[in-house]
């Protein structure tokens, strides 16, 4: 079992950059003695479309969030039946 808390479309600012997210939420197992912090996790949500939903500026807004917030969980949710393979850049 689990608790969990969450907002949807969300602005969060960090060194006076706003960064914006579909999701956000709170979760801790109930198991879990409550001097534990809950764990802080960020997405985006996608449905259908084509090619590359999630843009680099957008993935580069949920890296800015996970390194300000260590232990910050990264969620990509995309509604499609396929995966689309993205090219790695070095």
């Amino acid at each position: 079992m689990h608790e969990i808390t969450f907002a949807t479309a969300t602005n969060l600012a960090f060194d006076g950059v706003d960064t914006e997210v579909d999701f956000l939420a709170w979760r801790r197992d109930e198991q879990i003695d409550y001097d534990e912090p809950p764990q802080f996790i960020v997405g985006e949500a996608k449905s259908g479309g084509r090619g590359q939903l999630i843009k680099p500026r957008g993935l580069a807004q949920l890296k800015t969030i996970a390194n300000k917030l260590p232990g910050t969980a990264i969620v990509i949710a995309i509604l499609r039946n396929h995966f689309y393979r993205l090219k790695r850049r070095c």
